[in-house]
């Protein structure tokens, strides 16, 4: 602490104070970078085995080489267009760097708490995808136990259900986007505009069409997605929009809702 404290003294801090608030984002994106390295080691490491049956119907679903939302594609909604909004926004004002480089610090900091969390839980929880079965391809001979006869990263991937990675990222990414552009068109001004929230409201849209997409792709059951969303708010809101987190937590409720209500026999929208 007195090093600390010595450095932020020293002269050369004292004489220029853009560069103490300089050194003070830097420090930031290093912490931020800190959070993320250990990315590899917790999105590979090997999940719980938790314990499946042969009959549970809501793990029987055919495993889909496709995805409506590939992974590749993920990274440009979540990550490419915040900061392409965000700087477009800013840039259209009156350009600062400070408040350019505090929204990419929130931004950056939401996606690295989500995605890291999302992993932990994943490999903590382990469990099985509603395709799982077909990835597995247990052995027919071996009845008193489950044998995978699949490729091990494939079956592997499989005990990741619990929660929604694509569906956490999204909401994390987007949720701050659409926090952003709410306080930027003055959503919360009390002067009653549609417009804000309907410019706002579009980023939750698209996290939402994401969320939707997992299950629809038999990647996650919908108890999965519902954590996700939780989880993922909870780094990309603050106290001040407890309004638009609960908006966020409504949407996903009622659509959820009116797509399973026809299906209410069902497994996959009865957990």
């Amino acid at each position: 602490m007195r090093c600390y404290n010595f450095m932020w003294n020293h002269k050369w801090f004292n004489e220029t104070p853009s560069r103490r608030v300089l050194l003070s984002y830097i420090v930031d994106f290093i912490l931020i970078l800190l959070i993320i390295a250990p990315y590899p080691l917790f999105h590979f490491m090997r999940p719980y085995e938790r314990l499946v049956f042969r009959d549970d119907p809501s793990i029987r679903y055919p495993y889909t080489q496709s995805e409506l939302v590939p992974t590749w594609s993920l990274a440009l909604i979540v990550l490419v267009l915040p900061t392409t909004v965000i700087t477009c926004w800013l840039g259209c004002q009156k350009f600062r760097r400070k408040r350019l480089f505090v929204a990419f610090l929130g931004l950056f900091l939401a996606l690295a708490l989500a995605t890291q969390i999302t992993n932990i839980v994943k490999n903590l929880t382990g469990r099985a995808r509603p395709d799982f079965l077909d990835r597995c391809d247990p052995d027919p001979a071996i009845q008193d136990r489950m044998v995978c006869r699949g490729p091990k990263v494939k079956v592997e991937e499989g005990r990741r259900s619990f929660p929604s990675g694509h569906t956490s990222t999204s909401f994390a990414g987007l949720g701050y986007l659409a926090l952003f552009i709410a306080g930027q068109t003055g959503l919360f001004d009390g002067q009653g505009n549609v417009w804000p929230l309907i410019v706002s409201g579009a980023p939750l849209l698209l996290a939402t069409f994401i969320g939707l997409s997992r299950v629809s792709d038999y990647r996650h059951h919908w108890s999965d997605g519902k954590a996700s969303i939780w989880l993922s708010n909870s780094f990309s809101s603050d106290g001040r929009s407890s309004g638009i987190q609960f908006g966020i937590l409504l949407l996903s409720t009622v659509l959820s809702s009116i797509v399973c209500s026809p299906f209410k026999h069902t497994i996959i929208c009865s957990l």
